[in-house]
C-alpha cells in the first residue's frame, strides 16, 4: 500500500487548486472556500455564497466596462479580485491570494494561489452545519450505503427557521428516526 506522505502528498496538493482555473461568469452563484485575513482587510468567511458581481484586473480596470476586444486580451488572465455580492446584502473583494501548505512539523510543502471561490449553486450537507438557511431542498430518499444518515437528515432538515422553508423531493424513513431516550423527553 502506498504511503500517504511525501511525494505522494506533494502529488494530491499539487493538483488542488483554486478557482484561478476555471470560468465564472457575471450573475453565477459562487461559494468563498476560505476565510478572509486580518491583512486583506475583507470581510468573508468560508462558506459564505453569492453572485458574482465583476472582476477586476490589474490598475482597478472591470471586466464589466471593457471592450469587447479588451475582454479577449485579459480572458487568460488571472483577475486580481472577484467582487461577489454575499447573499447577506455586502459586496466584497475577493482577491487572488497564496495559500501555504505546511507538513504536520510545519515545513512549507507547496504554496497554491489562485482566487478562493467555487461554483456555489448547492451546498453538501456537511458545508451547512451551524448555518441558517431561508430554503432547503432535500432528497433523503436516494441516498444508499450511508450507515449514518440518519444524523445527516437531521442537519439538513433542521437549517430553515421555518417548516414552510423545508422542500423535500424524497424521503427514506427507514433512515430517519428519534432516539427512544428522546421520546422519552417529548411531553405528550
Amino acid at each position: 500500500m502506498a504511503s500517504s506522505s511525501g511525494p505522494v502528498m506533494a502529488e494530491m496538493i499539487k493538483d488542488s487548486s483554486f478557482a484561478h482555473n476555471l470560468y465564472f461568469a457575471i450573475g453565477c452563484r459562487a461559494m468563498i472556500v476560505r476565510n478572509s485575513t486580518k491583512v486583506t482587510g475583507f470581510n468573508f468567511v468560508n462558506g459564505d455564497t453569492g453572485e458574482v458581481v465583476d472582476a477586476v484586473y490589474t490598475g482597478d480596470v472591470k471586466w464589466s466596462e471593457m471592450s469587447a476586444d479588451d475582454r479577449k486580451a485579459v480572458r487568460r488572465d488571472t483577475p486580481t479580485y472577484i467582487r461577489v455580492r454575499l447573499d447577506r446584502g455586502s459586496i466584497v473583494n475577493v482577491p487572488y491570494t497564496t495559500l501555504g501548505v505546511n507538513s504536520i512539523s510545519g515545513k512549507l510543502i507547496q504554496d497554491i494561489k489562485g482566487i478562493p471561490i467555487a461554483l456555489g449553486y448547492a451546498y453538501t450537507i456537511h458545508k451547512t452545519q451551524g448555518m441558517t438557511i431561508g430554503s432547503v431542498y432535500a432528497n433523503i430518499g436516494t441516498a444508499v450505503g450511508f450507515p449514518n444518515l440518519h444524523g445527516l437528515a437531521y442537519v439538513a432538515l433542521s437549517r430553515t427557521k421555518e417548516l414552510s422553508g423545508v422542500h423535500l423531493d424524497a424521503i427514506n424513513d427507514g433512515v430517519i428516526y428519534c432516539d427512544s431516550e428522546v421520546l422519552s423527553l417529548v411531553d405528550d
